[in-house]
């Protein structure tokens, strides 16, 4: 985790999981991580967020096999999804072989910077917002509710660590060696 990184198991405090606020930053650590990734491997990443004690975290991410489908994650007792997180990789195109292959934007086959009907349906099905992100950097969220979607530019949340108890708080303040 960001905030004390040697003792929290995340050395880089860049993995998804750390807790967060609100869902949109999970939502965007978890594609901070996994978008880059997804572009150079040119293969899609399924994941979500949920909320558990008033915190909220995302789920590791999972590569999506070459057949499409979804991924159905196991979470905490007392964990309740919020959203559902995935990557569509780089631009591409199938070619005359029927392979899919890079590039660019223009001849992008799979309009990749947008959801498709399936990533839609997917959310209204679940009744949560989708993230995705896109070949362009850039992170887009579908509402069920509304239909909209909007546009996220990826920046850096700030953890939110588990409030202390007091005692706990106490203890570290005064370099209690007793408690």
């Amino acid at each position: 985790m960001r905030n004390n990184p040697v003792n929290l198991g995340d050395p880089t405090g860049l993995a998804p999981g750390d807790p967060y606020a609100s869902a949109l930053d999970a939502a965007v650590d978890w594609q901070n991580h996994y978008n880059p990734t997804s572009i150079k491997q040119n293969k899609e990443y399924l994941g979500a967020v949920y909320k558990k004690d008033d915190r909220y975290y995302s789920t590791e991410g999972v590569r999506r096999s070459s057949t499409g489908g979804s991924a159905n994650f196991t979470l905490a007792k007392g964990a309740i999804p919020t959203a559902d997180l995935h990557t569509h990789g780089a631009y591409s195109r199938t070619d005359h072989r029927g392979l899919e292959v890079r590039t660019d934007k223009i001849d992008d086959d799979a309009d990749s910077d947008n959801f498709s009907p399936n990533d839609r349906r997917d959310s209204q099905d679940r009744n949560r917002p989708m993230m995705i992100g896109t070949p362009s950097g850039n992170y887009k969220i579908y509402n069920p509710q509304s239909g909209n979607t909007s546009v996220v530019k990826p920046y850096v949340p700030k953890i939110t660590p588990p409030a202390q108890s007091p005692s706990s708080a106490g203890c570290a303040k005064e370099k209690n060696k007793d408690c």
